[in-house]
């Protein structure tokens, strides 16, 4: 442990805290973290790896695994929205931010900070996916969809076209006129090389672009 906590210090803080290796086996956790993967004690937990928690979203290991490689390699941080089931299946929605774990300015591991979403929070989130509880998945927190190099506005209309909602809907969610988010339709379009909406949706769902979510949507609570 560092100079700030004492192990037993650290296992007492709030929120979901764990620390990994680079091997993505468990370093160090605190014992919430312990509780939502299915465990009574943060010592239960200490060198297994996201294969062996004690719930359904061991379902996810494999991304998660493939997530901290990514952080590993790219020195970068990641932030992701998890909808899982967790201990006693309760399905929650986890926010969380991957970060390289560096020493001596070398990775030595991931350190992951997480925070169960409360359900009065981000309201389209919790209605569309726990009530429905149909869709339990690992959604990446993007600035913008770089693929099309489209802007953070172009972004967040395709974002809402992809989930069904209308000009006039989206014009009101985000606070413009439905002629501004036309403007943006249009760009989309070229931007895509797509002739009409109903093509550059099917086209960005068909790339996994419904998998993320805007950063400037969660920081406005409008996802």
């Amino acid at each position: 442990m560092n100079s700030f906590f004492t192990e037993s210090q650290f296992c007492q803080l709030p929120g979901l805290l764990l620390w990994k290796n680079l091997d993505s086996s468990y370093r160090l956790s605190n014992l919430n973290t312990a509780k939502i993967f299915g465990f009574k004690d943060v010592a239960d937990i200490i060198g297994i790896m996201d294969y062996d928690i004690r719930c359904k979203a061991a379902e996810n290991a494999h991304i998660w695994i493939a997530q901290d490689q990514q952080v590993i390699d790219s020195r970068k941080k990641l932030n992701a929205i998890d909808v899982h089931s967790y201990a006693n299946d309760e399905i929650k929605a986890v926010f969380y931010e991957k970060a390289p774990l560096v020493f001596d300015n070398h990775v030595v591991g991931v350190q992951c900070i997480s925070h169960e979403l409360d359900k009065n929070f981000h309201r389209l989130l919790h209605e569309q996916l726990l009530k429905k509880n149909k869709v339990l998945q690992t959604y990446y927190i993007v600035s913008r969809f770089t693929e099309f190099d489209l802007t953070v506005r172009e972004s967040e209309c395709l974002y809402f076209f992809m989930r069904g909602k209308s000009t006039n809907i989206i014009a009101n969610t985000l606070s413009l006129s439905p002629r501004t988010v036309e403007s943006h339709t249009e760009r989309i379009k070229q931007k895509m090389q797509c002739k009409n909406k109903p093509e550059f949706v099917e086209k960005a769902i068909n790339l996994n672009l419904n998998m993320y979510i805007l950063r400037s949507l969660v920081d406005k609570d409008i996802i």
